[in-house]
């Protein structure tokens, strides 16, 4: 292997964990973490209070809790961390080495999924555990709802690099968070398509339909309590679908980064 690739692969590595160290040792990340356990175990309370529905309830709020407290974690820790080193100028003797900003952008990225897989495995551990407490449930299926919202991370956290590459933390956040609402509405477009008559209002609509990512089609809350079998092509088709559309996302976040005035 060429010297080259072989130093941007140990660039890679290093800045991958170095990310991942600054974001366990994050106590807001602990923070978020531990309120999304604590409301995942508060399932067992509101089951308890259900009819004769504890492993429907405990389903759907872990993987409610998991999906928006996983995903606060990923847009903050992604923004946060590229944010930190600017301000810091520890950039600067990263890219000294010399690293191409592209490496560095894609270590983060590299770093912060890593961090994902961690944290839902983890909500998947206790949400399984939760269900084992009530008897047993759909522990297998729940792996499968958990996968896709790791997906939908993969694509939020590239978003979350591309608005962090070019504009303030505070409005980076506001427009990945508004790209993921928007995302679990993509069904609701046809609705709303029909409200209106006019068809400049339609090509919008359609535009924003197929630009936006379709993070409705990978909630599988409704299948995973129903126990409906999830066929091995959907979920191969859903991986395609989210690191294709994460990878054009994050292509775009490197051309921008390396064009960016970080003096």
């Amino acid at each position: 292997m060429p010297r080259r690739i072989t130093d941007t692969l140990r660039a890679l590595l290093a800045i991958a964990t170095n990310t991942f160290r600054e974001a366990v040792r994050n106590k807001i990340f602990g923070a978020l973490l531990f309120f999304a356990v604590g409301v995942m175990a508060f399932s067992l309370v509101l089951g308890a209070m259900s009819v004769h529905n504890e492993i429907r309830v405990t389903i759907d709020v872990s993987l409610f809790a998991s999906t928006l407290f996983s995903m606060v974690i990923t847009v903050y820790v992604s923004i946060n961390l590229l944010q930190t080193e600017i301000e810091r100028r520890t950039i600067y003797t990263i890219l000294s080495k010399p690293v191409p900003r592209w490496v560095f952008l894609l270590g983060k990225y590299a770093g912060i999924l890593a961090l994902m897989v961690v944290i839902v495995g983890l909500l998947w551990g206790v949400g399984a555990g939760l269900l084992a407490i009530q008897g047993g449930g759909p522990i297998g299926p729940l792996a499968y709802g958990f996968a896709l919202i790791f997906l939908q991370l993969l694509v939020v956290a590239s978003f979350a690099l591309l608005f962090a590459s070019f504009s303030t933390p505070l409005l980076s956040g506001m427009l990945t968070a508004g790209i993921f609402v928007l995302g679990h509405l993509h069904d609701q477009f046809e609705t709303v398509r029909n409200f209106f008559e006019s068809r400049l209002a339609h090509r919008l609509i359609d535009w924003l339909a197929f630009l936006l990512p379709d993070f409705a089609s990978m909630n599988l809350s409704v299948e995973v309590i129903r126990r409906i079998p999830i066929p091995t092509t959907y979920l191969a088709s859903a991986t395609w679908y989210a690191v294709s559309y994460a990878s054009v996302v994050l292509f775009a976040a490197m051309l921008i980064f390396s064009r960016r005035d970080l003096l």
